[in-house]
């Protein structure tokens, strides 16, 4: 009895697994292979990773930046209060609160 319920929940967490990983190989193919030659993109396996910063304006409208562009249009600190307070306190969140905040 206990055998049996310990051998369903191993088959069970195995299943999950076996599903997490193919939708992770199904929806990370067609960034990897491509239609044309060469189709294997090794520029995407060879690039430094970026971190995608998200964060939205005053008007509500979203931008999204990779890490070195955002770095390269990182604000003033002037700049940078304008902007918070032009924000609603229900749209700030922490997290883009930070993700605002020059690098140095």
């Amino acid at each position: 009895m206990v055998r049996s319920f310990l051998a369903s929940i191993t088959y069970s967490i195995v299943i999950i697994a076996a599903l997490l990983f193919g939708k992770i190989i199904v929806d990370g193919a067609p960034v990897l292979f491509k239609t044309e030659a060469p189709f294997v993109d090794f520029e995407f396996l060879t690039a430094k990773n970026e971190t995608l910063h998200v964060f939205d304006d005053s008007l509500g409208n979203r931008h999204q930046l990779p890490a070195s562009e955002y770095s390269d249009t990182s604000l003033s600190m002037r700049e940078l209060r304008f902007i918070m307070s032009r924000l609603t306190p229900t749209r700030v969140v922490a997290s883009q609160a930070r993700l605002m905040a020059p690098h140095c």
